[in-house]
């Protein structure tokens, strides 16, 4: 069945938050030695999430509830069925991502699922004068893709990254995405996600919100490269760009990936596979029924 309802018609319009942040320049080369290293968090004073949208998919699973999204699973072997992690932005607290990329990536933690692809929506979002006092926003839609769900996340919970290629996000500007997965033969949306993101401007830097961004090919880098990259990234509070080389550093230390997602919440999907990985058959990933049990909710009895 077609996807029922717009994405563009479901905004919530919180308040608009200031995202502006230093100007800097990386380092020309990585000093494995370098004391500053040695701890990798993203910075807890990010900007207030006050009245953004939850970075996860809300709503506790209900019994007997048929869906392409997996959302309830016997994982204890107890007869019982316990809930499972929901669809999950790999976001800050604040859920406001900051990127220096004008088509930057998303990051999502994707339950095990049959759905028939994803619906990304990008909306530009300018606050508008009211002489109330609330903020009012007029939005402007510049993306809007289907793209597929990995075939991996049809056997069990991955982490995924979507690219959105031209979205060329304008810098300093706030836009609002929203990601809905699709199901066949049902009705509405089966999970919605949604969050803030900003690409930023650093003048008299390499650095910035264009394409021509000098921002280094993490899969090119070793170890002690990887560590200054993604720790001077995280110190000046660009989320994309830190989520990223912390992630291709789990191959060296997978330390400094739990410290980078425990610094905002997120440590309990350290062990979540990325999509294209391959699973080893003997780890506990690959049990049919395997879960990280992240923000789950009670199911309600009956």
């Amino acid at each position: 069945m077609a996807f029922k309802t717009p994405l563009r018609w479901l905004a919530i319009a919180p308040a608009l938050l200031s995202l502006s942040l230093p100007s800097f320049i990386l380092p020309a080369q990585a000093n494995p030695l370098d004391p500053l290293l040695l701890s990798l968090g993203f910075p807890s004073s990010t900007p207030s999430g006050s009245g953004a949208p939850q970075r996860t998919a809300g709503g506790a699973p209900k019994r007997g509830s048929e869906a392409c999204v997996a959302k309830l699973a016997d994982l204890n072997g107890d007869g019982e069925l316990d809930p499972l992690t929901p669809l999950t932005a790999l976001m800050p607290i604040s859920n406001i991502g900051t990127s220096l990329n004008p088509d930057p990536t998303l990051t999502i933690y994707m339950p095990r699922n049959s759905s028939s692809g994803v619906e990304i929506v990008v909306q530009k979002r300018t606050p508008l004068a009211n002489p109330t006092g609330r903020t009012r926003y007029r939005y402007e839609e510049v993306y809007a893709n289907i793209l597929p769900a990995p075939e991996s996340t049809t056997t069990g919970p991955r982490i995924v990254n979507y690219r959105l290629e031209g979205v060329n996000l304008e810098a300093g500007a706030v836009y609002e995405w929203t990601l809905a997965m699709l199901c066949e033969n049902s009705i509405g949306n089966e999970e919605v996600i949604s969050g803030l993101i900003s690409c930023s401007l650093e003048d008299g830097s390499p650095l910035g919100c264009t394409a021509g961004a000098t921002i280094p090919d993490p899969t090119t880098l070793n170890a002690g490269e990887l560590k200054q990259q993604a720790t001077a990234y995280a110190n000046q509070a660009y989320w994309n760009e830190a989520l990223q080389f912390s992630a291709q550093l789990r191959q060296f230390d997978r330390s400094d990936w739990v410290e980078f997602l425990e610094s905002q919440e997120l440590g309990c999907l350290a062990d979540v596979p990325f999509a294209d990985e391959v699973v080893d058959p003997n780890s506990p990933q690959a049990a049919p029924n395997w879960d990280p049990q992240c923000f789950v909710e009670a199911v309600p009895e009956f």
